[in-house]
């Protein structure tokens, strides 16, 4: 969020110093919409104040893509940055949700270049629909279902879910390749693994498991 907060760093007479950027405010719950919807560009930028319930965290999506509307859901988190934004900027029902700074409607352009610049001050890249991956698989890893990640994505069907979940499950089996048990207790010969056995007790506090057999 720093590349949200301030300039890129400007070389003074003295040393280098960053000012706050105006928008800062803005493009902050915007980046937080994205990793805590999953929702596309052109349903962010189509968004009013009236769609977001500030108390629940239901945002209604009216026109998503296919034209079919849908709910989402926004945490507490995510709802703060949207009110402090808002404060700031004054709002009113009928108004966009995320404005330029002239008041109007965001475009989806505006959006993708806003995102593609603040990912390079931050040293990556990434753009709108980044986002909208990194939810997916991020709210499968955290034990989201399937079948209610098709309904926030607003997919008609599981086959785009499914590619997600393929995503997570190689990510298990890398995982379990590197973090398995067995390989820091034995030798792929069967044989302890000298200075990776555990002792009598092992890190989670029981006696070690291989003792019992080896």
């Amino acid at each position: 969020m720093d590349a949200c907060e301030y300039t890129a760093p400007t070389q003074g007479a003295r040393k280098s110093f960053r000012m706050s950027r105006p928008t800062a405010k803005r493009d902050k719950a915007i980046i937080m919409l994205f990793v805590d919807t999953g929702i596309r560009s052109g349903e962010a930028a189509a968004l009013r104040v009236k769609d977001i319930d500030m108390k629940t965290g239901r945002i209604q999506i009216r026109q998503g893509k296919g034209g079919k509307g849908r709910v989402v859901f926004a945490s507490q988190l995510t709802l703060g940055a949207i009110r402090e934004y808002w404060d700031m900027r004054g709002v009113r029902p009928d108004e966009p949700a995320i404005a330029t700074r002239s008041g109007g409607f965001i475009t989806v352009g505006h959006m993708y270049h806003l995102i593609a610049h603040l990912s390079k001050k931050a040293g990556t890249k990434i753009h709108p629909h980044t986002l909208r991956h990194f939810f997916a698989t991020e709210y499968l890893r955290n034990g989201g279902s399937m079948f209610a990640l098709k309904e926030l994505l607003g997919h008609s069907t599981l086959k785009m879910v499914e590619y997600y979940v393929h995503l997570v499950n190689a990510d298990i089996q890398d995982s379990h390749q590197h973090a398995s048990p067995i390989l820091f207790l034995l030798n792929s010969d069967g044989n302890n693994k000298p200075g990776h056995a555990l002792s009598d007790t092992n890190r989670s506090g029981v006696d070690d498991p291989m003792r019992m057999y080896c």
